[in-house]
């Protein structure tokens, strides 16, 4: 019914607005990573240019071309990874941030009784839909995991023979 779309309407911009802010975490983090390696290419590039400089030997110039070239390809990497964390930052911020538990009050006040027991119906039989989901995910991933382990020693066997 009615109460059931609200409370779904209610875990679905929940569910959207937590898997957003973990799409920000993660391309933050790729862009923290990618930033680091920049700054050793250019520490690396700077040093390499002042030895070549100081030295004046042709065997230092092919090294510093590579690490140009490194220091480069990391600062366009980083660009691109800079652009992904404001794109990611503007989605995660087009779904406003709900405060769950003032959320369900504010809908339990205006609803009836009956609407409240069959709300309540819904998000029992969606807990438990979503905790059988997450079991059967967890086990399926032990039984690969199981899987893989013993593809390993089955390849570690057939490389000591």
């Amino acid at each position: 019914g009615h109460s059931a779309l609200v409370w779904e309407e209610v875990l679905s911009r929940v569910a959207e607005r937590a898997m957003r802010e973990k799409r920000l975490a993660r391309v933050t983090e790729a862009f923290e990573s990618t930033e680091i390696k920049a700054l050793e290419a250019c520490a690396r590039r700077d040093r390499l240019s002042v030895r070549s400089e100081v030295e004046e030997m042709t065997d230092v110039s092919a090294e510093l071309a590579a690490a140009e070239a490194e220091a480069e390809a990391l600062s366009a990497a980083l660009e691109y990874q800079r652009e992904q964390v404001w794109l990611a930052r503007r989605e995660r911020d087009s779904v406003p941030e709900l405060d769950l538990g003032e959320v369900a009050g504010k809908l339990a006040e205006g609803m009836e009784k009956a609407e409240l027991v069959q709300g309540l119906r819904w998000l029992v039989l969606e807990v438990a839909q979503r905790r059988s989901a997450v079991l059967a995910a967890a086990e399926a991933q032990e039984a690969a995991a199981a899987e893989l382990a013993a593809c390993r020693s089955a390849l570690e066997e057939s490389e000591h023979r």
